[in-house]
């Protein structure tokens, strides 16, 4: 009953983040994301948290390989960070683990990791898609 009620609340999250998102990975994960480095009470800039807990304003998914983890960004949750979005890459400037009950909801074969360091983004019709290669 549980694993059932589990798969439901990943398609209703699927289907909610598809209608905010272009969609090219096969797991989509909608998800709260706070910008900054953890170890700095989220200043600086980094992935200080993702959580499910609050308000949505992202989505993940995995690649169809899984080898990469994508993070959709809308332009609404994107204020007051304009300048990090400016050039050809973002920095992460410190590696942030996502929770083992964020993987397991998004189907995840091995442990799922943001590393510090330089990372492509795409802008499209609604934000931007964050690459980390995994």
């Amino acid at each position: 009953m549980k694993k059932s009620m589990n798969r439901m609340l990943v398609l209703l999250m699927l289907f909610v983040g598809s209608l905010s998102i272009e969609s090219y990975g096969s797991t989509n994960f909608v998800c709260h994301v706070s910008f900054g480095r953890k170890s700095k009470q989220c200043l600086g800039f980094g992935i200080c948290f993702i959580s499910t807990e609050v308000v949505m304003n992202a989505s993940l998914r995995l690649s169809d390989d899984q080898g990469t983890l994508i993070m959709d960004v809308p332009f609404a949750t994107m204020r007051g960070y304009e300048s990090d979005f400016s050039g050809p890459v973002i920095t992460i400037e410190e590696q942030f683990d996502v929770s083992p009950e964020i993987q397991k909801a998004m189907g995840a074969s091995k442990p799922l990791v943001i590393k510090e360091g330089k990372y492509k983004f795409y802008q499209n019709k609604t934000g931007y898609s964050i690459y980390f290669v995994q």
